[in-house]
């Protein structure tokens, strides 16, 4: 082979590799997809920089997976605006999606888009803190991979669709500050994985409680994964638009730019703070080391945002599952059960009958009756069934219902019930 064809041939490899290496990894299906939901959202801030010259999955609230799915669009997260709009039925379209997140967008109105029942990978799902109007959707129950639904701080009305219990992993449903009626447990929050057999006392309702620290954990490692840049030193008065073209064309050296964070305050209309979410190695130095940099005239000032917990992520989501746990429980007076018996044998008797109820979160011992906390779907309403049980040696249980719950029970609920409880 003589000396020029091996020169062309090596310049035609480098050039072929060139080309395939610069090759966009965004599918052109999802690209279109997300310009058309860009459009219909009316081209909100947070989303403007979606450029059709670049690639999709290195756009803003956009993630897109590896190659086994095809870098197909897996997370989409549109929050912090003053999105005008309706859900967009295209949405439904990016059809390998498994986060689909619509937050804190007071004016984005509708009812929940039925479209969404085409996204069968989908694994969290939080709309929260919209206008959102409508029944809690049934379909839902057709997503068998969902993990986490959040439909908090919305318009919702209605009753909860009893369907949503049997979703095989699912393992938070978050739906308080809504104006659902009907059965009270059921319009709080719930953590709660569902029982697909009666629980055999204490190990079963372990069993459940780590199914629900898994499910937080991954939820943690995905944001844990992500650096997160306070921006100050900006000019408040700035538009935001402009500001986040600066901030994103400042911070794209430093990683892969997930969003851009820019509060207003709703009186003032001046900005109020400024977050940078990356992703990537070493993005935190390498954002760090631009402190000081000038953006329309201001020295910014950076710095990262640091958990102080102490704790890793599986230490966090056990504190977060036992915190929630606690506090949301169900508070039954237990009487009817022999008072000679010691306190760990009565307790034994207690995980017998009610750990089939829910979760027990605390057992508490007063003089003459013994609070049994419990925690998860329906747990009061099936903790009373167990009222007149015999328990053997002439004694019976005694479950009233707590009077508040007997009062709700003999008179129509408000709709605004649980904008009381939060």
């Amino acid at each position: 082979m003589d000396k020029i064809t091996t020169t062309f041939l090596f310049s035609l490899f480098a050039l072929l590799l060139t080309a395939s290496l610069s090759k966009d990894l965004c599918h052109k299906d999802d690209a279109n997809t997300l310009l058309k939901i860009k459009k219909s959202l009316n081209n909100p801030y947070t989303i403007i920089s979606w450029d059709p010259k670049d690639d999709c999955c290195t756009w803003v609230s956009v993630e897109c997976g590896d190659a086994t799915v095809d870098h197909r669009v897996i997370s989409l997260d549109i929050s912090n605006d003053d999105v005008s709009a309706q859900i967009p039925p295209e949405v439904g379209d990016l059809l390998y999606l498994q986060t689909l997140i619509f937050r804190k967008l007071p004016n984005l109105t509708g009812e929940i888009q039925p479209t969404i029942a085409k996204l069968k990978y989908l694994r969290f799902l939080w709309l929260s803190w919209t206008n959102l109007t409508g029944p809690v959707p049934e379909f839902l129950s057709q997503l068998k991979d969902l993990e986490y639904i959040n439909l908090s701080f919305n318009d919702l009305s209605g009753s909860i669709p009893g369907s949503l219990s049997l979703l095989p992993k699912l393992g938070i449903l978050e739906l308080s500050r809504n104006k659902l009626t009907g059965d009270h447990s059921l319009s709080l929050s719930i953590l709660w994985v569902p029982r697909r057999q009666v629980p055999e006392a204490s190990e079963s309702s372990r069993g459940r409680t780590e199914n629900l620290v898994h499910h937080m954990k991954a939820w943690m490692d995905t944001c844990a994964s992500r650096t997160k840049i306070r921006v100050e030193g900006f000019n408040t008065s700035s538009d935001r638009l402009v500001l986040l073209r600066a901030l994103k064309d400042l911070f794209e050296t430093c990683g892969e730019v997930k969003n851009i964070e820019i509060r207003v305050d709703p009186v003032s209309k001046l900005i109020r703070s400024c977050l940078v979410i990356l992703l990537g190695e070493g993005a935190k130095e390498k954002a760090l080391l631009l402190n000081g940099s000038q953006v329309g005239g201001r020295k910014l000032t950076l710095s990262a945002v640091e958990r102080t917990d102490g704790l890793t992520t599986s230490g966090r989501a056990a504190k977060f599952v036992a915190d929630f746990q606690k506090n949301r429980s169900e508070i039954i007076s237990v009487t009817g059960y022999d008072p000679t018996l010691p306190q760990e044998d009565l307790e034994s008797v207690l995980w017998k009958h009610f750990a089939a109820c829910g979760e027990i979160t605390e057992i508490t011992y007063r003089v003459s009756s013994v609070l049994v906390h419990l925690y998860g779907l329906g747990s009061l309403q099936r903790a009373v069934q167990l009222n007149g049980t015999d328990l053997g040696g002439g004694f019976t249980l005694t479950v009233p219902y707590p009077k508040r719950e007997k009062a709700e029970a003999e008179h129509a609920i408000p709709d605004d019930i649980t904008k009381t409880l939060y």
